[in-house]
């Protein structure tokens, strides 16, 4: 079997994974994860740019995960999001309460 297709087969189940483990919200598997994807799409890059058969394929299975991709960023960008307000939230009780504080000691 060519490389460039051991190699598609094994970015279809990484990406698999992958929405598996955001789902789990286990973030450190996930990023070991997308390391170990973006040096197998690394290397399918370079396959496409020595065989045009390579490239076609590479083609085909990106416009088919790119849906799956597209999905993925958009639920990490909802976490970030969700995250980044509970910070806030945080921040600001945290303010008031050493502001109560503050004030409750004059």
């Amino acid at each position: 079997m060519e490389l460039y297709l051991t190699l598609l087969a094994d970015l279809r189940e990484q990406t698999q994974s992958l929405e598996s483990i955001i789902a789990s919200h286990d973030i450190e598997r996930a990023l070991e994860l997308i390391d170990s994807r973006l040096l197998l799409l690394d290397k399918l890059h370079s396959l496409g740019q020595q065989n045009e058969q390579a490239r076609a394929q590479i083609r085909i299975v990106a416009q088919e995960l790119l849906p799956r991709e597209h999905l993925m960023i958009s639920k990490l960008n909802d976490e970030k999001s969700a995250v980044s307000a509970l910070l806030v939230q945080a921040l600001s009780g945290n303010k008031a309460n050493l502001l109560y504080q503050r004030f409750s000691q004059e």
